[in-house]
Parts: C-alpha cells; sequence; structure tokens
C-alpha cells in the first residue's frame, strides 16, 4: 500500500475547483453586477429608487419631523411641575380612598376592581415623584429625598397589606410634607395654597352673620377660631406668591392681604360687619389673580432652568430602530467601495446591527412612558417664546402640529401657498383671524392665530387638524404595509413554488391546483370580506395582503426551478450528495430571485393601492391613525370644499407608485439579457 496513490476525494476536489475559479472570476462580472450597471444606465429607474430612498426617509423621522412637542426646550417649567405635583396629591388621595374600601365589606368583582385601582396608583406615584425631582436642582433634590424616601417607604407598608387594614394616617402625612415642601417652588402652587381656601369664605361670612345675628356665642367663637386658622393658612400662601413677585409689585398684594386676613381674625369683634368682610376678601382674591398672571423674572424662580426632550423622549424602541437602519444604509451609500467589499452576511450585519443595537440600547435606558397632551407643550413653550426675558430656549419641529392635533379654530384652513397667490392676497387669512360670533380679538392673539395659521403649509381638514402632519406620519403606515405586505406573500411564493418547481410529480400537482383555485377568487373583494369581519388593524392589512397574493410570485419562482434544476450544476449538486435544502435554498434560489425582485416592485405599488382604497372605504387603518388612504377618507362628502385633503394624499400615492413602477421595469429590463442596452 506504500507505493499506492491515495484515492482523491471527488467531493473535496471539487469544492476546491469551484473555490478556485470563483476566486479567478472578476466579482464586477457577476450577473447581479451586469445587473447593477445597467439598472444604472435607466434615468428613469434611479429617478425611482431616490423618491423611493427619501419616502422611506420621510417615514423612519416623521416622529421628529412632525410632532406637537417641543424638539428642545431649555427653561422654567413651572406648568409642567404643577400638572405632576396636581397629579401627585389627587393619585395620593385616590389611593387612600381605594385602599379604605378595601377593608370593607365588598363583592369579589368590587374587591377586584378596588385592588387594580390600587396597584395602579402603588406603581404610578413613584414615577410621578421621580417626574417631580428631574425638575429641581442638587441642592433642592437634597432637601427633598427624606420627603421622597418617606413617602415611599409608606407606599410599600401599603403595598404589603393586601386586604387594606392598614394605618394610612402615617401615608397621610408624607404626601402633606411633600406638597408643604414642593408647593413653594412655584407661583401656581403658592396661589393654590392662598386662593383654595378663600373659596369657602363667603359661606364662612355667612354662617358667622347668622351666628351673630342668633347671639349664640358658642357658635360665634367656635367660627372665630377656625376664621383664625383660615386666615393663617391664607397668610402663608401670600406670602409665598409674594417670593414669586418683584419688589415694586408686592404692595398691592400685601394691603389687599391685609384687609383681607383682617375679617378672618376678628369674627368675634364688636364692629365686624359681614358685608365689609365680603368686600375686603373679594379684594384679595383680585389681588391674587394678577399677581399669579404676571410673569415671574428668572432672578425670583425657585424652579431652576431644565433642559428637556419631548419629542425624543417618546420615541419608542422601533422608532429609534428603524432611524439607526436609514442611517446605516445612508452610510453604506457614502462608503460604498468597502460596503461592496464585505460578503453578504457582512452587509447584513453592517446594516442591522446598528439598527437592532440602537433600538435595544434606546428601550433599555429611556423606559416608556404615556406623553402629556401636546398642547401642554406648545401652550408653555408658546408663552416663553412670547417672553424675552424667561431666557428659554425651544426648537419646534419643522411641522410644529401633532398627527391628531385638534384645533378647531383652525378647521377647513386652505394651504397657505394657495391664500398667498390667491387674488385676495393675504385676505383669506386675514378673514379667518375671527370666527363668526367670536369675541373680537386682540392684537396678541391676532398675532398668534396668524402665526399659526400660516404655519398650516398644506391647510387642516374639517377637525382642525393639520394636513401635512397626517401626510407624514401616515407615510409609516402606507410605506410600511407595502414593504410587509410583499415580504410576507413573497415568502410564502418562494418557499411553495421553490417545493412545486424542484420536487415536481404529486407535490408540483397538488400546490399548482392549489394556487389556482386561490387565483380565481377575486383579491380586493376577498380582502374586504376578510377585513368587515376582522378588528381594524394595520397588521391585519399587512397579514390579508400578504395571505391572498402570493399567487404570481408561485408561478414565477416554479417556472425558474423547472428550468433552473436541469442544468448541469442542480444534478452536480445531486452526484455530490448535498441534501435538497441546501440545493434549492444555496444554489438553486439565488439564481432564481431576478423574476421575483421585478413583481415584488411592482407588488408593493399594488399593496400600496390596496391599503390606500381599503383605508378610504373604512375598512384599513383604523381612526384616528392616518394613513394617505385614511385623510383621503377624511375628505369624503367635502371634496369640494375641501379640495386639498384630496390632492395631496392622491398625488403622494400617485407618485409612490409610479416610483415603485419605475423600479420595477427598470429591473426587469436590467435582468433580462434581452433588454440590456
Amino acid at each position: 500500500m506504500d507505493g499506492q496513490k491515495p484515492t482523491p476525494d471527488l467531493t473535496t476536489t471539487a469544492a476546491a475547483q469551484a473555490d478556485a475559479a470563483t476566486a479567478a472570476l472578476d466579482p464586477g462580472q457577476d450577473s447581479w453586477s451586469v445587473a447593477w450597471r445597467q439598472l444604472r444606465k435607466n434615468r428613469l429607474a434611479m429617478a425611482g429608487m431616490v423618491m423611493i430612498f427619501a419616502f422611506f426617509g420621510v417615514a423612519a423621522f416623521a416622529p421628529l419631523l412632525a410632532t406637537g412637542r417641543p424638539l428642545f426646550l431649555r427653561a422654567h417649567v413651572p406648568n409642567l411641575y404643577e400638572t405632576d405635583l396636581a397629579a401627585f396629591l389627587d393619585w395620593d388621595r385616590r389611593l387612600r380612598e381605594a385602599t379604605l374600601l378595601l377593608g370593607a365589606d365588598l363583592t369579589p368583582d368590587e374587591r377586584a376592581r378596588q385592588a387594580e385601582r390600587r396597584a395602579l396608583y402603588l406603581e404610578g406615584l413613584p414615577e410621578i415623584l421621580a417626574r417631580l425631582e428631574g425638575t429641581l436642582d442638587g441642592r433642592q433634590r437634597a432637601a427633598f429625598a427624606p420627603l421622597r424616601d418617606e413617602y415611599v417607604t409608606q407606599l410599600r407598608r401599603v403595598a404589603a397589606h393586601e386586604a387594606g387594614a392598614v394605618d394610612l394616617d402615617a401615608l397621610a402625612a408624607a404626601g402633606a410634607a411633600i406638597d408643604e415642601g414642593f408647593g413653594a417652588l412655584s407661583l401656581g402652587a403658592a396661589y393654590k395654597r392662598a386662593a383654595v381656601p378663600l373659596l369657602g369664605a363667603d359661606d364662612w361670612i355667612e354662617s358667622v352673620a347668622d351666628a351673630r345675628a342668633a347671639g349664640h356665642q358658642d357658635e360665634i367663637a367656635r367660627l372665630a377660631e377656625q376664621g383664625r386658622a383660615l386666615g393663617h393658612t391664607v397668610e402663608d400662601g401670600v406670602a409665598r406668591v409674594m417670593a414669586f413677585l418683584p419688589p415694586d409689585a408686592r404692595g398691592a398684594l400685601a394691603d389687599a392681604a391685609a384687609r383681607g386676613l383682617r375679617p378672618l381674625r376678628s369674627a368675634a369683634d364688636d364692629g365686624w360687619r359681614g358685608a365689609a368682610a365680603r368686600e375686603a376678601i373679594d379684594d384679595l382674591e383680585e389681588a391674587l389673580d394678577r399677581a399669579v398672571a404676571a410673569r415671574v423674572p428668572a432672578a425670583l424662580q425657585q424652579l431652576p432652568q431644565v433642559t428637556f426632550w419631548p419629542a425624543f423622549r417618546y420615541l419608542t424602541a422601533s422608532e429609534v430602530g428603524f432611524m439607526a437602519l436609514y442611517l446605516a444604509c445612508c452610510a453604506a451609500l457614502v462608503l460604498r467601495a468597502p460596503f461592496v467589499r464585505l460578503s453578504g452576511r457582512g452587509r447584513a450585519a453592517a446594516l442591522l446591527a446598528p439598527a437592532v443595537a440602537a433600538g435595544l440600547l434606546w428601550g433599555r435606558l429611556v423606559p416608556p412612558g404615556q406623553p402629556p397632551a401636546d398642547s401642554l407643550y406648545k401652550e408653555l413653550a408658546q408663552g416663553l417664546a412670547d417672553d424675552p426675558e424667561a431666557g428659554a430656549r425651544i426648537v419646534f419641529a419643522p411641522v410644529p402640529f401633532g398627527e391628531n392635533e385638534n384645533i378647531y379654530a383652525d378647521r377647513t384652513t386652505p394651504p397657505v401657498l394657495w391664500e398667498l397667490v390667491s387674488d385676495e392676497a393675504g385676505q383669506g387669512l386675514a378673514r379667518r383671524l375671527r370666527e363668526p360670533g367670536e369675541e373680537p380679538l386682540t392684537v396678541e392673539q391676532a398675532r398668534v392665530r396668524l402665526g399659526r395659521l400660516r404655519a398650516h403649509w398644506l391647510g387642516t381638514d374639517d377637525n382642525g387638524r393639520d394636513i401635512l402632519a397626517r401626510l407624514l406620519l401616515g407615510s409609516r403606515v402606507s410605506l410600511s404595509v407595502g414593504f410587509v405586505a410583499v415580504s410576507i406573500y413573497v415568502a410564502i411564493g418562494i418557499v411553495l413554488g421553490a417545493f412545486a418547481g424542484y420536487f415536481k410529480g404529486w407535490v408540483d400537482v397538488v400546490l399548482s391546483r392549489f394556487n389556482e383555485v386561490v387565483t380565481c377568487f377575486p383579491a380586493f373583494f376577498l380582502i374586504i370580506t376578510v377585513m368587515s369581519l376582522r378588528e381594524p388593524s394595520i397588521w391585519n392589512v399587512m397579514i390579508v395582503i400578504g395571505i391572498t397574493r402570493w399567487t404570481e410570485v408561485f408561478r414565477l419562482v416554479r417556472a425558474e426551478f423547472l428550468r433552473l434544476t436541469a442544468l448541469d450544476f442542480v444534478v452536480a449538486g445531486k452526484a455530490l450528495g448535498l441534501t435538497s435544502p441546501r440545493i434549492v435554498f444555496r444554489h438553486v434560489l439565488p439564481n432564481a430571485l431576478g423574476p421575483v425582485f421585478v413583481a415584488g416592485a411592482f407588488g408593493v405599488a399594488g399593496a400600496i393601492l390596496i391599503e390606500s382604497a381599503l383605508s378610504f372605504l373604512g375598512f384599513g387603518v383604523p381612526a384616528p391613525q392616518a394613513s394617505w388612504g385614511s385623510v383621503l377618507h377624511d375628505a369624503r362628502g367635502h371634496e369640494r370644499l375641501m379640495w386639498w385633503v384630496t390632492i395631496f394624499p392622491g398625488l403622494l400615492i400617485f407618485l409612490t407608485v409610479t416610483a415603485y413602477n419605475l423600479v420595477g421595469e427598470g429591473l426587469r429590463d436590467a435582468l433580462d439579457p434581452r433588454l440590456r442596452r
């Protein structure tokens, strides 16, 4: 055996020869590279690809391009602070009420409902406290940390008693301490401390007058003691309000407080008169109203300036992931040379890894939260922008309106460009400044409304929603429907077509007959039937389109497999002992994808049209979520009155479908050697 030559391993030898042949070839001469060069010569197809890429960029960054919340806000934020403080006090009260009810005799359903309420409050109160602390500086946080810790400790004690049998006095005391401490940091909270007790002053004055008329000395003494306690509370609130006023504005409030507090403290005196007491307290209430309407000088602000990123704060992990994916695609286009040198898996990793990492990191570092109303941020930001002494810095989105921000005064506003180029240039906007029957506007109100009307570039619908904002945010739905639905039915068509074309025989007969049966159904009416039986949802639209339109891809893949399986490389793979899945998906399928890409490009356009038609008919995306078709649906019955609500979404659908059709035709020409130029 020593003199004999070893028998070569045929499998190893064939693989080595294939690798050598592949290495010897110019990578720029493979069929896909040739097809790409041919596609680049087609200017219409390249214009369509650029348009599609731009649309996907708009869809990816739509949450930052159109939003009612500022992109950046650095200012004193008493409004948001006071909202959170009010929410804390309300939830604290509701938690104690729910805990008390759990200790009562309840039915099982009522007990379960109260337990669910209490669990909600127990979970939400620490989050509200965290938001409150986010508006404080380091010194204030250190001062209020013991109050927070004590309250959280009491919360844990309440949570440990499932039946509600717990002493709530300690929790109430901890909440009152937070109210006392945090309430001294804003003018609004100080005003409430002074003004709220005065709401019952009229009843108190009437009770004192009745007791004095009846000569009930014990009742007079009790009411006098109640008045002194009330006066002490009001005096404390007035002192807090005065801390936020400039020195020259404190005198008027101090004089009104001296007059208003006197009847509260002298109910038992002989000279006390009900009419005079009521007049003095009314003067104090008016002085407090004037004080709280004044703007607080920056030097007297108790709350520090804080930085918020409201539009970024409430992005979801998936939205951040898609933004990162789009930026990775842009980077791949800029750095095309090193990107092309990567293997197929390397290219996929280079595109997907940043998107997945960004989404996971964002979901980990930024906990999901329920955003406050857009109008709250907008009102705050507008007030700060109008105050040159506030020292605020605000950056709004290019389209400063939310997807469903209803501004009733702006309803059915035409596009601003139409107003400017019409015969009555500028008069249309001027007429809309004041609604029929509305009170005359001040100069400041007219200026604010005119600025807002000019911000509606494409007009508004009959609910006062900005059309451009809805189109930008609706692009996410319309484009994703086409992409996801086509991905679903392409995957179904590829798998079934590959099995039918490769195995032939009874497998091909069964799958082909099934394909013919599905083809006989009218797809659009079948989709409408299914959608009418299912709850409206964007995912239902995608899935129904995906499982009803795979038949064309099946026929294309089956035909390609019937042609390719007769070639020598498939026979060689079988002879070398390669498994059927390896031959199908590793060797045959890559050579059969050309017609699939062409069908997919045309299919995306068809899926977008189907979604638009479904939403237009009311079977698609559920209200109030926006898509291009749902915006068209909003114009039904108002086509002549609000022509712009029909024109602009229709134009976007036309451009998108045209772009995909141009790309599909370009791919067909580039992949067919007979049509290459």
